[in-house]
């Protein structure tokens, strides 16, 4: 997780957190979204405020704000651009390498030893690109919902891929040695497999350099009861 936050600049507390107003006089009830046990509440409204207003003619109104930290992307919709492009392209290349690698009819590749690896490369290359389709949707200035789902993605993904190719590499290569039949076939399907491998890395090494300034919402501590 180091790796992940290094690419983070936290403003100063003295900067970030705005003085606390007195909440709303007809707020009547207040739930935070980072504080709920259940997963699904935590996952989708972590840093959101809920609050339940009491209008004049009695009915109670729900609202949701946002009260946590915002991740600010620094970079221009040039390089936004070109980041995403990169990320696309390799991550495609990289499974059209891995499909090629696990799918030649190889020892290596009839057993689950190597099955599983590349079920999970494929697993971590479609996460990553579903982080830059939601890089493409996401503002610059982020929720930690919206960070999660685009940055966190590509790099999590990126990585699981990287980590499932080279595990698939090393399957192929011991069944190399151990003299399987077509060793040749073998000795393909491991380079394509490496090379998926290490562009999976460079898709994840690439996001982990994009910096982000973390800004807590000028709203923080407002909503209190």
């Amino acid at each position: 997780m180091d790796n992940e936050k290094d690419n983070i600049t936290e403003m100063p507390e003295t900067e970030a957190q705005p003085t606390a107003q007195e909440p709303e006089e007809n707020v009547v009830s207040v739930w935070y979204g980072s504080g709920n046990t259940k997963w699904f509440r935590k996952r989708w409204f972590d840093g959101y405020t809920q609050y339940e207003t009491l209008e004049p003619n009695g009915k109670k109104v729900m609202h949701n704000v946002y009260t946590g930290y915002w991740y600010i992307q620094e970079l221009d919709e040039r390089g936004r651009w070109q980041h995403r492009i990169v990320y696309f392209a390799f991550a495609i290349f990289a499974a059209a390498l891995l499909l090629f690698g696990s799918t030649r009819v190889i020892a290596a590749n009839i057993h689950w030893f190597g099955g599983v690896p590349a079920f999970v490369g494929l697993f971590g290359l479609a996460w990553a690109l579903y982080g830059v389709v939601n890089d493409c949707i996401v503002p610059q200035k982020r929720t930690i919902g919206d960070y999660r789902a685009s940055s966190l993605s590509v790099i999590r993904g990126g990585l699981m891929a990287a980590i499932a190719c080279g595990v698939l590499v090393l399957v192929t290569l011991v069944y190399t040695i151990l003299g399987s039949p077509k060793t040749g076939l073998h000795l393909l399907a491991a380079a394509a497999e490496l090379v998926a491998g290490g562009l999976a890395y460079v898709v994840h090494w690439l996001e982990t350099k994009v910096k982000y300034t973390k800004k807590q919402s000028e709203l923080a501590g407002k909503y209190t009861m």
